[in-house]
């Protein structure tokens, strides 16, 4: 196969030779028209690479790629889409100055990601003419799947996976670099993301060495040593079979990814529920992987629309540790404003509240990952409309056709009857407005057999990685024991008009003999069928059900 080289400031531009067809597309080829082909997030980056952002070098392989995959059998690449596949990387060699699965030690090397992106087009049309943003239906309520986190919102995508390119070899590279700690604690997370989404390793096999190597020593994660995490990094080998090879694990990623998107259930599920056609492909997006502080920043509050001082979000600094943004500026008070300033700019460029993910280099560097319409609450999306009116961000006609038939319904505000402040059992973060009432699940077989004998179902989650996604259109509300109001559960929640409370104290998930129950102390457990009412609106979970008493909104 022929190719042609065109060079360009940033990144080398390729296109295939006229007799066959293109599979994949640099970054600078693209537009943000370009979602069909590209993806909603693959248009993303293209966008903002138009806009003069730093946007870490990538190519999009298109849904075309996938459809022509899938024609193969799901077996194999043929030669011309390996010889794309691989001409990109050489790209991306190129615009970073770095090699992939290189084992000199003079550079750092090329680490890659792989995320997957749809273009869902859906027939739902406000008004007289179709939204700028595309809708889709979840049993029959209306979601905007612009900034939905795409594994959430379209089974069959997975999640993405970081830090392709890392082997035995490669790892002793970054170890001289930085420190056998920080190299060997990296390749522990990459095998484990790499196993479970690859593999498809049982994530609970990961954990249960980690707890019981934590409960032998008698230490925390932090407080492991540089040979307690190689020994760790030791038995998650044992289980992953990992290829040494960063091709064939670039391969084998790309695989598995186009192999989850055509699964017969998924799809079916995709056509049936959100109006995709059976055969509609994937785009997947390969990145350099930047090494960082990584966060997720909200230009206006998901849950209330207000637009505080700063952004709204978190962040993950370089030791693993999670900070809000608030806490991030006290000592990052130049980068913090970076980003506001470009939070501001970005919700000029989409008109709307935005969320972005990014990461903070070694040399306090924005790089940018992800900007799309941010998640919200149908009382969010109200404030935000009527506030960028104010703001003549959008005219009148541009407001009243962000606001969905259903959104005003958010302004009729129920609480609690406060006399039951005795049943308290938990105090959380509101994620997602709203009150629900409801038998406790914590399965999908749970909630089937409660929803059979008629009853509500509030659905209790121990984290984001183990809550399953298609229960939350039919659950009453969700409660997340972990995580913050911007985990993908408590977005999907939101665009759902769910209530969601996460991070909530003083209670956890236990087993006893297979069978799931909620530990509020050491006298108090709740299980399968029992009743709790949840009030998202400041966070309080209380045993039994009760009542729902009108109350005033201000606003």
């Amino acid at each position: 196969m022929s190719f042609i080289y065109k060079p360009l400031e940033k990144f080398a531009t390729y296109v295939s030779a006229p007799t066959r067809v293109k599979y994949a597309y640099a970054l600078s080829e693209g537009t943000r028209e370009d979602k069909e082909l590209l993806s909603i997030k693959g248009a993303s980056l293209c966008e903002l690479t138009r806009l003069g952002y730093n946007v870490p070098p990538a190519f999009i392989l298109s849904t075309e790629a996938a459809v022509h995959y899938r024609k193969l059998g799901l077996e194999e690449f043929d030669e011309s889409l390996m010889a794309e596949i691989q001409l990109a990387v050489s790209s991306i060699e190129k615009a970073t100055d770095r090699q992939f699965g290189s084992t000199r030690g003079d550079k750092f090397p090329l680490l890659l990601s792989l995320r997957g992106g749809s273009s869902i087009m859906s027939d739902v049309l406000v008004g007289e003419e179709e939204r700028d943003i595309k809708l889709g239906t979840v049993n029959n309520e209306v979601i905007d799947v612009l900034g939905a986190p795409d594994s959430w919102c379209f089974p069959g995508i997975k999640e993405s996976c970081l830090g392709i390119g890392l082997t035995d070899v490669v790892v002793e590279q970054i170890a001289g670099r930085t420190s056998r700690t920080f190299a060997y604690n990296a390749y522990a997370h990459f095998l484990i993301r790499y196993g479970t989404i690859v593999l498809n390793v049982p994530k609970s096999r990961y954990r249960q060495i980690l707890s019981d190597f934590i409960r032998s020593s008698h230490k925390t994660k932090d407080e492991l040593s540089e040979e307690e995490v190689f020994q760790i990094h030791q038995k998650f080998k044992e289980i992953t079979p990992l290829p040494q090879d960063p091709m064939d694990q670039l391969f084998l990623a790309i695989k598995a990814m186009y192999s989850s998107w055509f699964e017969i259930d998924a799809a079916l599920y995709r056509q049936e529920v959100l109006n995709m056609p059976f055969d509609s492909g994937l785009a997947l997006i390969v990145q350099t992987l930047v090494m960082g502080d990584t966060g997720i920043a909200f230009s206006r509050n998901p849950a209330t629309g207000e637009l505080d001082q700063g952004i709204f979000g978190c962040i993950w600094m370089r030791d693993g540790m999670k900070q809000s943004l608030m806490e991030y500026a006290k000592s990052n008070e130049k980068t913090y404003q970076k980003l506001i300033d470009i939070a501001r700019y970005l919700e000029l460029q989409y008109m709307d509240m935005v969320q972005m993910e990014y990461v903070v280099d070694e040399n306090d560097q924005i790089n940018l990952l992800q900007v799309l319409p941010g998640r919200r609450t149908p009382h969010a999306s109200i404030r935000i409309a009527v506030d960028l009116k104010r703001e003549r961000i959008l005219n009148e006609r541009e407001a009243v056709l962000r606001i969905n038939a259903k959104h005003p319904l958010a302004f009729w505000r129920f609480d609690v009857d406060s006399k039951l402040e005795g049943d308290l059992i938990g105090t959380g973060q509101t994620s997602s407005r709203g009150i629900a009432v409801g038998a406790i699940a914590f399965n999908a077989v749970d909630c089937l057999e409660l929803q059979a004998r008629g009853l509500d179902v509030v659905l209790i989650q121990r984290d984001a990685d183990s809550a399953d996604e298609r229960l939350l259109s039919r659950c009453a509300g969700l409660v997340l024991l972990h995580g913050d109001v911007i985990s993908p559960p408590a977005a999907l929640c939101r665009a759902l008009g769910k209530p969601c409370i996460t991070g909530v104290s003083g209670m956890k998930l236990a087993s006893l003999d297979s069978t799931d129950y909620l530990e509020i102390n050491e006298f108090l457990h709740l299980g399968k069928g029992d009743h709790i009412t949840m009030n998202a609106g400041n966070g309080k979970l209380y045993r039994g059900t009760c009542n729902r008493i009108p109350s005033y909104n201000e606003e």
